[in-house]
């Protein structure tokens, strides 16, 4: 198996929210550290003022030590989120990662819906993103699951529009980790 988590750093999960997905990559890699399943972290959001999308990559499949993975405390929440091209580029840094007969699995955790700048929200991102989804489903085998957590009804439906019944839904982020 090999894992990639991707959260959601846009300003909505600013507070209780990022540090309880902060502590929840940092346990989910440590323990997949521990029993030798490759793990990379990443993060993500947009930039207010020049809609530019940030990519982070707090920890790499082939970084083992504690040190590496204290890196992953630096994520912070501000700005929107453009899950799309974030979530195609962590698929496909999975997808290259792959090795003989691994499963691969991206786990992505966000607080609801996208919301970028301009017209990147509703419907129409939430067709990009299952589309990316399914894309990488169909040609690389990666089993994407959506995690949301403490997010409205209207939300919540939005991400099982896009994750289907892969959708976790976690009601009080306290209990993430």
């Amino acid at each position: 198996m090999r894992i990639a988590l991707l959260m959601d750093q846009s300003g909505s999960m600013c507070g209780t929210k990022m540090q309880e997905a902060i502590q929840t990559a940092y346990i989910l890699a440590a323990s997949c550290q521990k029993v030798n399943v490759p793990v990379s972290v990443w993060g993500h959001d947009v930039e207010h003022y020049d809609d530019s999308i940030e990519l982070y990559k707090y920890l790499d499949y082939k970084e083992r030590s504690p040190k590496a993975l204290e890196k992953i405390f630096n994520a912070e929440a501000h700005g929107c989120n453009h899950d799309g091209l974030a979530i195609f580029q962590v698929a496909y840094d999975l997808a290259v990662a792959k090795q003989n007969d691994e499963e691969l699995v991206l786990i992505v955790l966000s607080d609801g819906s996208p919301a970028g700048i301009g017209d990147y929200y509703g419907r129409e991102a939430e067709k990009d993103i299952s589309e990316i989804i399914h894309t990488f489903k169909k040609l690389y085998q990666i089993n994407t699951i959506g995690i949301t957590i403490e997010t409205c009804s209207e939300e919540i439906d939005a991400a099982r529009r896009i994750y289907g019944e892969n959708t976790i839904v976690v009601e009080d982020s306290r209990k993430l980790p």
